[in-house]
């Protein structure tokens, strides 16, 4: 039996410049697929998404059952949870998640080290022994070439370094699929979902029925709605959270410049130069004049 859980990660966009930092809402009408909500609506549908993960893990599935996409992984309250986009248990009890990335932030090959580690340890949790972490694979569909080796699919596993072929066998592995490769053999379909999550016209019946649900996601009121809803939810946490980091930003500044008055008030008094510590304390041109003259 299969399990696959969806969750939502990084469904809008955070822009900071000097003049404007707000979250920018994507069009409801203008998601596709690359878009994590749409993603996340795509794949609800198992005769989509049980055919995309026979094509990407070459194994052939017989059952799908679709756990709450909004559960979150985290290992205790005060640390980092994941959320997943797809997650698979497999008949012989490997997990498999899968995740589509559409922005290089430059720290994908951590994060696909931390979400084996949450995995892991909530494998634990229920089973309080290292014998019963099964296998799991971390998968991501990237935009772009994050090795730039022009490679379809890039796996890693744990290997010896000092004896070739000597594998860890630790049960874990990470997979990358590059949209712009052109090296590999993988599947016409494979290559057509690859070309599709690119941009281009679907051809194989994979990408045209990803395509199609694309379209019938778009019409759906409910979802919609909910989009709509998980948007301001987002804004007022971020808003929130702005808030607040403006203010301790406003405390360490207000500290800090108590730090640097107290310095030169320190200096002057140091180098019996009294006057100029009466006179810094209404002038406030001189007050930096006396800063910059003794680098404070």
């Amino acid at each position: 039996m299969i399990y696959i859980a969806f969750a939502l990660a990084d469904i809008f966009y955070i822009r900071h410049t000097a003049q404007e930092d707000s979250i920018t809402l994507k069009k409801y009408e203008e998601l596709d697929i690359t878009d994590a909500f749409m993603f996340s609506k795509v794949m609800q549908d198992e005769k989509v998404c049980r055919p995309l993960l026979e094509e990407i893990l070459n194994i052939k599935i017989k059952k799908i059952v679709y756990l709450d996409y909004e559960e979150t992984v985290q290992v205790s309250p005060a640390s980092k949870g994941i959320r997943m986009d797809i997650y698979v248990e497999d008949d012989d009890e490997t997990i498999y998640n899968l995740e589509m990335q559409a922005d290089n932030t430059g720290h994908l090959p951590k994060r696909s080290r931390y979400y084996q580690a949450v995995i892991d340890i909530n494998i634990l949790e229920r089973g309080a022994d290292y014998n019963s972490l099964k296998e799991s694979i971390i998968i991501f569909i990237c935009t772009f070439d994050l090795f730039g080796q022009e490679e379809y699919i890039y796996t890693f596993r744990n290997m010896c370094q000092q004896v070739p072929g000597l594998g860890l066998k630790d049960g874990t592995s990470k997979i990358f699929l590059n949209t712009r490769g052109t090296k590999g053999d993988i599947s016409e379909e494979l290559k057509d979902f690859l070309k599709y999550i690119d941009g281009n016209t679907p051809e194989c019946d994979l990408s045209r029925n990803i395509d199609r649900r694309v379209l019938e996601v778009r019409e759906n009121k409910q979802w919609r709605r909910e989009y709509m809803s998980l948007y301001v939810q987002l804004r007022d946490k971020y808003l929130q959270g702005h808030a607040d980091g403006l203010a301790e930003g406003v405390s360490q500044g207000v500290k800090q410049g108590a730090e640097r008055i107290n310095r030169l008030n320190y200096e002057l008094i140091q180098q019996g130069r009294i006057d100029d510590v009466s006179r810094a304390a209404t002038d406030q041109q001189f007050q930096e004049e006396l800063l910059k003259e003794l680098k404070i």
